[in-house]
């Protein structure tokens, strides 16, 4: 059974699959509360908002809601709090990127050793 390491921890490769796809999961669910979130606090009809969102990614949604929230100069959500959402966006992007599903297919038969600061 293929192990992926890091230091002296080892899990088999299901184990880190099902994380990784726990993981991603949770980031759509931070994508699509924001796209919530974007709706309900643009004037005009809410689900006509959604739809206008509903394409979006986490990056561009994000972006989308901190323009919107701080148009009016007073912001609903705190920079460090964007900053939070920047940072689940880059763990988005390393989970898709490099541990996504072709890569993790692709692998060798050799342990693998995560390097990422995510991880």
């Amino acid at each position: 059974m293929r192990k992926i390491a890091r230091g002296n921890d080892c899990m088999d490769r299901n184990r880190f699959k099902l994380i990784h796809s726990e993981l991603i999961q949770q980031v759509q669910c931070v994508e699509n509360n924001l796209k919530i979130i974007y709706a309900a606090m643009r004037k005009g009809n809410f689900n006509n908002n959604l739809r206008s969102v509903e394409k979006m990614n986490l990056g561009k949604i994000a972006r989308e809601l901190e323009e919107l929230d701080y148009s009016d100069d007073m912001p609903e959500f705190s920079e460090e709090e964007y900053n939070t959402i920047d940072e689940i966006r880059e763990i988005r992007k390393v989970l898709v990127r490099k541990w996504g599903d072709r890569q993790l297919n692709q692998m060798s038969n050799s342990p693998l050793i995560l390097t990422s600061r995510f991880v």
